[in-house]
């Protein structure tokens, strides 16, 4: 039986998925960065606090949405994704000043994402939160922070964006 048929197939497949993950990560020379959700959420009008549309940042002078403990939010996910592009790694980063018992809460579509879905970490500064390939059919992201038994005053320094960490690792050194 002649495999080079089949062999040469699987090499023109595994191209393919390269060279469109290189046009999906470069861009004019440098990798694409970090979408930031909150930024979008804070000037589009279309993202909900409690329950309410947060309407607080006009387009002229874009703001940040701040994260204030014990709050839900909500995020149109099918309106959002046209802005995307290929991003598709979805990530929650926030301040480890408030303890480790302080976290995210993460929801799809009123659905608590599994530990399969999204990892969570530690690092020096920071906690985070990382859900791989977040599906192109979701319709909404919610997400909680939840304070520490002993709570926490003020707002939190908070990171909520989407990107396509893999793709990029994967081609790591092709962008400048």
């Amino acid at each position: 039986m002649n495999l080079r048929p089949l062999y040469s197939f699987g090499l023109i497949g595994i191209a393919a998925i390269q060279a469109d993950c290189v046009l999906t990560v470069c861009h004019e020379g440098s990798c694409e960065k970090n979408f930031s959700i909150l930024s979008w959420c804070a000037t589009s009008k279309a993202c909900r606090v409690n329950g309410q549309l947060f309407t607080a940042c006009e387009e002229t002078s874009p703001c940040l949405l701040t994260i204030a403990p014990g709050t839900h939010y909500e995020v149109p996910f099918d309106k959002l994704r046209p802005f995307l592009g290929p991003r598709n790694d979805l990530g929650f980063q926030w301040n480890r000043d408030f303890k480790d018992e302080a976290t995210v809460a993460v929801f799809f579509d009123d659905v608590p994402a599994t530990e399969e879905q999204c990892k969570r970490g530690f690092q020096a500064n920071h906690s985070y939160v990382t859900c791989r390939n977040v599906p192109p059919d979701l319709g909404r992201l919610e997400f909680d922070f939840i304070p520490p038994k002993a709570g926490v005053s003020g707002n939190i320094a908070m990171s909520v964006g989407m990107d396509d960490t893999e793709c990029a690792a994967a081609h790591a050194g092709e962008c400048n």
